[in-house]
């Protein structure tokens, strides 16, 4: 009898510690997965937001280089070379290349590409707008929507804001077909507004919102910069400076990265000044030279999801599923 109390005690106890291990292990694993799926999610808005800042942009020419490499037909005409000898060389050189520059041979004139190293800076860049590169940038977001709109939807983000997001997207393709600086910019912008909202249902360092918060204040106004409307563009930079304040002030941030976040606000003021100034040129220069440094403290926390989402640009380019792409963002 009493074995079969201990047997009873023992089997009840053993059920309990395999419950009890059970219910961490389902706990655990549920936070690991959502832990995977929220950082699939952050990857794919890193994506869209690198995008959107692409278009805006290039509809000024904004690089962050200062020079280009450029390429120029040029020709050199042989005149010790014979007839014959510049057949054969022709025959013989079909198909060929050096490493610097492509060759061919017609009678006694050779052409070849010369390269030239142009500056490039907002002084110096074209007024041509590219809109074939923005139109084709355009049709890459639109192979990641699907995934990235089931991923939103699971992570039970705000439903009208997914929705009206898709909208908007599709009214920006209408704006860019027409080849509208002026509407695109603004819609740009407005499809930029989502990206803090989505942010903030992320569990994300308050420091990285923020931050995104303020580039959205600054890009409403680099959208009007054309209408010269100084005051409202002044109005946006200061809703910057205030939404930016706070990183000034924080303690718990470490001294090198609080010298990066100083220096941002120093040139933050520096934006503002220009708009004072009111000259178009000397906004963006330090238009660019904020957007680069925001960018790198943007991206520089998790270098392995920055490189992540520049492969997710790629798989996309190259026209690999949505399920590839997804299971690839799973694994960073």
């Amino acid at each position: 009898m009493k074995n079969s109390k201990k047997l009873l005690i023992t089997f009840i106890i053993v059920i309990i510690i395999i419950s009890i291990s059970y219910a961490i292990y389902a706990i655990s694993n549920n936070n690991n997965s959502n832990k995977n799926e929220q950082e699939k999610v952050l990857s794919e808005i890193k994506y869209l937001e690198s995008k959107f800042v692409n278009i805006l942009n290039t509809l000024n020419n904004i690089e962050y280089r200062n020079y280009k490499i450029s390429t120029q037909k040029a020709t050199n005409t042989d005149n010790s070379e014979s007839s014959s000898q510049n057949n054969s060389s022709s025959n013989s050189s079909e198909g060929s290349a050096t490493s610097s520059e492509e060759k061919s041979l017609t009678g006694k004139e050779e052409t070849f590409n010369k390269y030239n190293l142009e500056a490039h800076g907002v002084l110096t860049k074209s007024e041509n707008i590219n809109w074939d590169y923005i139109k084709n940038d355009l049709e890459l977001i639109y192979t990641s929507v699907p995934v990235v709109t089931l991923d939103l939807y699971k992570m039970n983000f705000n439903k009208d804001d997914i929705l009206n997001f898709n909208n908007d997207l599709d009214s920006l393709t209408i704006l860019v077909k027409n080849e509208d600086k002026m509407a695109v910019l603004a819609q740009v912008t407005k499809l930029y507004s989502y990206i803090p909202k989505f942010l903030n249902d992320i569990d994300l360092d308050e420091k990285d919102k923020i931050i995104i918060k303020t580039k959205y204040n600054i890009f409403e106004a680099y959208s009007i910069l054309e209408t010269e409307e100084w005051q409202i563009m002044a109005t946006k930079i200061s809703d910057a400076i205030n939404n930016y304040n706070s990183l000034i002030t924080n303690s718990n941030i470490n001294d090198q990265k609080q010298y990066n976040l100083n220096k941002c606000y120093i040139m933050l003021n520096e934006l503002k000044n220009a708009i004072n100034k009111k000259d178009k040129e000397l906004f963006l220069i330090k238009y660019k030279n904020i957007l680069e440094d925001f960018n790198n403290i943007w991206y520089n926390k998790q270098q392995s999801k920055l490189n992540s989402r520049w492969q997710y640009s790629k798989d996309i380019a190259r026209g690999k599923s949505g399920l590839h792409r997804a299971k690839m963002l799973d694994n960073v």
